[in-house]
This record gives structure tokens, C-alpha cells and sequence, in this order.
């Protein structure tokens, strides 16, 4: 049995009573159970104590976001995938940077960029391009990290330098 997302479970009382029926059923049986969660079993408030229970008896693993280099080759693989090659490495850095909880954000704002360098009539996918694309994309709740390159632009911009003096 594989179930995602369990924790919508908390919130339907007797769908748990089946669920626990099924899963000690199961259990008995030797079957493997894999269930996902966005929280540990520990943090669900209301769950069954019996269901609570079960779910510690097997292995639990916390899966933590991709760090920047995975991001960048899940980056690399999904274009190279689409058979795309004109995709600059600072928007590459620019998506991973913003980009920093899931996979399907990441996906998600690749095909922005691109679907928006096609709207605006083929133009070249840039940077500011990017930031163009994916202003709105990103919750504001999200805080993201800067990316050298975008803290150097604007320092310079600010102090009217060049980055070279700054580097």
C-alpha cells in the first residue's frame, strides 16, 4: 500500500477507523506500507493515538528540499529532457535560488520562462527576462536568497561602480 499526503487523514474521523482496519490488515499479512506526510506522526494533532502509533513502528525519514547543486541538476536534466540548449546558466542559478522548496516549483517556473520568452514574441531568455517571468510566481512568503550576480548588478547600480572595481 502507498499512500502521499497522509496527513489529510487527521481531518476525516472515520475514515481513520477504516484506515486503521486496513492497515493492520495488512500488517498482519506482511505487507509493506509506505506512507508520506509533510509532518512527522508526532506532529499530527488529530490523528488517532492507534494510528499515531502505527505509523511509528516503521522507518521514518525526513526528507529534507534539494540544496542548490541538486537544484541545478534537476535544472539541467529537465531542459535537457525538452532538448532545450539556450537556457543561460545565471537564469539556470536565478530559478535555483528562488526556487528552494520543491521540485514542482522548479518545473513550474522553467515552463514559465519559457512559455514567456515565447510570448514576447521569441525574445532571448536573459535574466532580467526571468525575473521578468517569475516576479509573481514566487510566493512572497517565500524568502529567497540573492544570487551573487544580482547583489553585484545592484551595488554597482547603487554606488555607480563597475563589478569589476567591487570584485
Amino acid at each position: 500500500l502507498l499512500i502521499d499526503d497522509i496527513q489529510y487523514l487527521e481531518t476525516a474521523g472515520g475514515t481513520q477507523q477504516e484506515f486503521f482496519a486496513t492497515f493492520n490488515e495488512l500488517h498482519n499479512q506482511n505487507k509493506q506500507i509506505v506512507i508520506t506526510s509533510d509532518r512527522s506522526p508526532e506532529d499530527f494533532q488529530k490523528l488517532e493515538q492507534n494510528l499515531k502509533t502505527r505509523f511509528k513502528w516503521g522507518m521514518t525519514i525526513d526528507i529534507k528540499p534539494p540544496d542548490m547543486d541538486l537544484r541545478l541538476n534537476i535544472i539541467d536534466r529537465k531542459l535537457e529532457s525538452q532538448q532545450i540548449n539556450n537556457f543561460p546558466n545565471d537564469v539556470k542559478e536565478y530559478i535555483a535560488s528562488i526556487c528552494t522548496t520543491d521540485i514542482r516549483t522548479l518545473e513550474g517556473a522553467i515552463s514559465r520562462v519559457l512559455a514567456y520568452a515565447t510570448i514576447m514574441s521569441g525574445s532571448e531568455i536573459t535574466l532580467d527576462l526571468a525575473i521578468d517571468a517569475l516576479k509573481d510566481f514566487i510566493s512572497k512568503n517565500i524568502i529567497s536568497r540573492n544570487i551573487v550576480e544580482q547583489v553585484q548588478k545592484i551595488v554597482s547600480e547603487k554606488y555607480n561602480i563597475t563589478i569589476e572595481d567591487i570584485k
